[in-house]
């Protein structure tokens, strides 16, 4: 029911149906190429990100996670994003890939943490610059690559807990990086 409520609060009023008293507001769509200003979206399921699709910019921040009922594992609604103003949270998904972010051009900063089964960064070489990025905890992430096209992180780099990590090699273009945080990656081989 909160989820209903929050989402309700985020969508604009034309993408809203069935609301009353005693029947919550559903979300119905998908609405193609569209637009959120000032939003933070929260999804917990499949079905919830499902309702995304056709969203190309979204000025705030976009937090992915799972629930065991209907798990994320798909991220091609999100195929059209180009822009998040704020963090983009990847967290606790049964994804492998995050291939359809290959739009995905500009966000201030990322968050992939706690997804077992994420093999690759592949699906964000398009983006440039970012603020921080996070990389944590992901079980089967054997390297970075994927991330080719960052250039600069003006905050931090924060890599922890990714047991399979063997290689920085995506990250060979940073020219820029205030810190660089690695902890807790026993497979890693180097630094270059």
């Amino acid at each position: 029911m909160l989820r209903h409520l929050f989402l309700v609060a985020v969508f604009p009023a034309f993408l809203l149906a069935g609301c009353s008293d005693d029947d919550p507001c559903e979300i119905v769509g998908p609405v193609p190429e569209w637009n959120l200003t000032g939003a933070e979206i929260l999804t917990y399921t499949q079905s919830d990100l499902d309702q995304l699709a056709g969203l190309t910019d979204l000025e705030g921040s976009l937090y992915v996670s799972s629930s065991s009922e209907d798990p994320v594992v798909d991220l091609s609604p999100l195929a059209s994003l180009r822009t998040v103003s704020g963090q983009l949270t990847i967290r606790g998904t049964n994804l492998s890939s995050l291939a359809s972010l290959g739009n995905l051009e500009r966000l201030s900063a990322l968050h992939v943490y706690a997804n077992p089964p994420l093999e690759s960064l592949e699906g964000l070489g398009g983006i440039a610059e970012l603020d921080f990025l996070d990389v944590e905890s992901n079980e089967s992430l054997t390297s970075l690559d994927g991330l080719d096209g960052l250039q600069a992180v003006a905050g931090s780099i924060h890599l922890q807990n990714n047991d399979q990590l063997r290689t920085l090699d995506g990250l060979a273009g940073v020219r820029e990086c205030a810190s660089l945080w690695i902890e807790n990656c026993p497979q890693l081989e180097s630094l270059a």
